[in-house]
């Protein structure tokens, strides 16, 4: 127990992720409800960094960047990770460079990230699965995401091939062959929860994604993932036109393309990176080097991301 006044901290960190393509699969424990398909881990995700203190108004604060935010995932973490949550204040403040709300996964590693620092602050000596599934929990409750929280703790190019949270869905990484960077832009912001839960938008997930998955799994490399992607979700169609035009440009400029909610996203060697971006950005661009934010013509942001390979590095934990 704290005495009067004192303040203990944690932090913790957690990778973004790009979803490739995807199945819903629901249950009626959380735990046992997930997704398959596959996706790229990226850094950049979110840092937590956590404050509580005892003895002063009890409650539950969350910043993002600075900012004030309301985040019912997050929420849920707290209330029931927390110990003895009506005795201490706590505070997180998370950051990170890339939005929310456009396809990277962010509600998941903000829940992950501050599932670690709670842990950590509060030195409850949970084991990775057992923080993990606390997250992912939350995300599938608040019908934020699926998978997302234990691709971020796999890392790197990843496949579901089982559904559910940690200790139940099972998860592999893909090894990669050449030194690849991510490159993305940002379009429009659009809620998973329509997404995961409007039936003949589910129905047409699942069918795409099942054709997706196993074609993946017949050659698990880059381009087929890339290809795969393209397809999945051209086929449930979310794109509007200026998507479209997104991913016309990205093709001009030498790389493959996909979409992913209101995200265009491509996988790209490192040393055709500084030919495609100055395609993208039409300008001289001066390093290319991660984490790069350039823009394109029009204002549309370049996001340069390093593959995060390496998982939760949980000894440090």
């Amino acid at each position: 127990m704290l005495s009067q006044g004192e303040t203990i901290t944690g932090e913790g960190y957690a990778p973004a992720h790009i979803t490739g393509f995807f199945t819903i699969c629901m249950a009626e424990e959380p735990i046992r409800s997930g997704s398959t398909g596959a996706g790229i881990c990226i850094a950049g995700g979110v840092r937590t960094r956590l404050l509580a203190r005892e003895g002063h108004m009890p409650g539950f604060e969350l910043r993002c960047n600075g900012s004030p935010i309301s985040s019912p995932t997050c929420s849920y973490v707290a209330s029931k990770m927390v110990p003895q949550s009506e005795r201490y204040a706590v505070t997180a403040d998370q950051e990170s460079v890339l939005p929310a709300n456009y396809g990277y996964g962010i509600s998941g590693s903000s829940a992950l990230s501050l599932a670690i620092s709670i842990n950590r602050a509060f030195k409850m000596g949970m084991r990775l699965r057992e923080v993990a599934s606390v997250a992912h929990a939350a995300e599938v409750v608040n019908a934020t995401g699926l998978g997302d929280v234990l691709a971020e703790v796999m890392g790197g190019l990843e496949v579901r091939v089982s559904p559910g949270g940690p200790g139940i869905g099972v998860a592999r990484q893909i090894p990669l062959s050449k030194d690849y960077v991510v490159v993305s832009t940002p379009v429009y912001e659009y809620q998973t929860r329509s997404m995961i839960t409007e039936r003949p938008l589910v129905n047409r997930i699942n069918r795409l994604g099942k054709q997706a998955l196993e074609a993946f799994l017949e050659s698990p490399t880059v381009e087929n993932f890339m290809l795969q992607s393209r397809r999945f979700w051209d086929g449930v169609g979310l794109s509007n036109d200026t998507i479209r035009a997104v991913l016309r440009r990205y093709e001009a400029a030498g790389v493959t393309p996909s979409a992913k909610k209101g995200l265009v996203f491509a996988i790209v060697e490192r040393d055709q990176l500084k030919k495609a971006l100055r395609s993208l950005a039409e300008a001289n661009v001066e390093s290319e080097s991660p984490p790069v934010n350039l823009k394109m013509p029009g204002g549309l942001k370049l996001i340069v991301s390093e593959i995060h390979r390496s998982g939760i590095e949980w000894e440090s934990v």
